[in-house]
């Protein structure tokens, strides 16, 4: 019987890494985006974490990127008798926000809206046109100093200021910079949106949408304050996921 082992590789953008191992059995465990794996029974892919082949036998994988980006990769290669029960979804969902940080494109950045005498005050997401990313938002952070409504809306322009230089980062020490931009600004208050969560003065409000906003480029996620000269934060945390 071949042994079974579970083998981890960032694979580069686009690129692919070779395998040097005998199986007949391979699943992907985890990985940071779409890959495509390749031996002795073709080419398969692209493959999510949970997939993979039984019952061909190969004497080399490749494993291949397919996301556009730098990817973190498991996937365990052993023989056809080998049992495998576990939930890969569960490990997934686990050591997915870990890969995305070892990967450098899982970012954080807390933009600063400053209080505006008659105007209200907006923190912005913003996906520039031509990112070639998505920008997946896990949570955010709300705070003011004074009991509010925040206002959130999908908004087609850039924010006036952008702090993103000073004041976003990755998750990974040293990683770069994202592609989107943290901005703020201050205007008349929204009359269109969908969703208006209320703040307490000087309390952290924590938003953890049941799924992840997805900012398409060109586009932002905005919040406006529906009170005026009122300082503003928003901590923003995602992922960009190549289009």
């Amino acid at each position: 019987m071949k042994p079974a082992q579970i083998y981890t590789y960032t694979v580069p953008a686009n690129g692919s890494v070779s395998i040097a191992v005998e199986g007949s059995f391979f699943k992907i465990i985890t990985c940071t985006g779409p890959v495509s794996v390749s031996g002795d029974f073709g080419k398969l892919g692209p493959l999510l974490a949970g997939q993979g082949l039984k019952g061909r036998n190969s004497v080399r994988f490749m494993l291949g990127d397919m996301s556009g980006a730098a990817n973190v990769v498991s996937i365990l290669i052993a023989d056809d008798g080998f049992i495998d029960d576990r939930i890969s979804g569960e490990v997934s969902v686990i050591d997915g926000e870990k890969a995305r940080s070892i990967a450098g494109s899982l970012f954080i950045g807390l933009p600063l809206a400053p209080a505006v005498a008659g105007q209200s005050s907006y923190c912005q997401l913003w996906n520039p046109l031509g990112s070639g990313v998505n920008l997946v938002v896990n949570q955010v952070k709300l705070n003011c100093n004074i009991a509010s409504t925040v206002l959130f809306y999908w908004s087609m322009a850039a924010g006036n200021t952008d702090q993103t230089a000073n004041q976003a980062a990755s998750k990974k020490q040293g990683g770069a910079i994202p592609k989107a931009q943290i901005r703020v600004g201050s205007k008349a208050v929204a009359t269109s949106f969908f969703a208006a969560p209320n703040l307490v003065a000087n309390q952290e409000l924590l938003v953890l949408p049941r799924g992840p906003f997805v900012v398409v480029p060109g586009s932002g996620l905005q919040m406006d304050l529906n009170v005026v000269n009122t300082l503003f934060s928003a901590n923003f945390e995602w992922y960009e996921d190549p289009v």
